[in-house]
């Protein structure tokens, strides 16, 4: 997942992300495809996804019911996007039924790592809710038409009560009672991406050829 192919004097040290060190709580790593995610299409297909934030509200609520553990993933956001040194950011704004306003986050950092909020709900303690990132997911591309990721999330220490479902259960993937019927009439993320083709035409040829039509 990490390879370093230049002079050993050189070698850099692995980033040291400020998401990593919260406290208080635990970090967790998992390897392998992403929770409902591609693993047969191109990288980029699955890193435009993952930077599509208005997907999120139908995708993800609207379209295969509610796939996070707050339905506050539904309400239309105001969404506004920056690039950066490394990247790009995607902002999303929604005014919850309280009249608070609940701003998430997502940053791509190039090429691999993107890290992006995950909590379930807005903390309750302010007028405005600004959720600090909790995982960084790295794609990585196996060949042109192949990948898997690695993730490394922090986790707060929350009494088990408390904790509800998870994003990993919601998803058509993590559902025990998953089956392909349900997964096409309830996609996520995985049939979002992979239903464009091994590698989604990104080019000027669909334009030319409906204007020749």
């Amino acid at each position: 997942m990490f390879a370093y192919m230049g002079p050993p004097d050189k070698q850099p040290l692995l980033p040291k992300y400020d998401i990593w060190h919260q406290a208080p709580g635990s970090l967790k790593g998992t390897y392998g495809p992403r929770v409902g995610g591609s693993t047969e299409c191109n990288w980029l297909q699955s890193q435009e996804n993952l930077m599509d934030v208005a997907h999120t509200l139908w995708l993800h609520t609207r379209h295969s019911g509610s796939q996070f553990p707050s339905d506050l993933w539904g309400i239309m956001p105001e969404f506004e996007y920056a690039e950066t040194e490394l990247g790009l950011t995607a902002t999303m704004h929604r005014t919850l039924p309280d009249g608070r306003t609940w701003t998430v986050v997502w940053e791509l950092v190039m090429p691999l790592p993107r890290s992006w909020c995950t909590s379930t709900h807005p903390r309750r303690s302010s007028r405005r809710v600004d959720e600090k990132s909790r995982r960084v997911t790295y794609c990585v591309p196996v060949d042109d038409t192949h990948q898997l990721s690695a993730v490394i999330e922090w986790s707060p220490l929350i009494a088990d009560e408390q904790r509800g479902p998870t994003r990993e259960q919601l998803a058509p993937g993590g559902r025990k009672d998953r089956s392909y019927e349900y997964a096409q009439r309830n996609p996520d993320d995985k049939e979002a991406t992979e239903g464009l083709g091994p590698i989604a035409n990104h080019g000027s040829n669909i334009l030319r050829r409906r204007t020749a039509a």
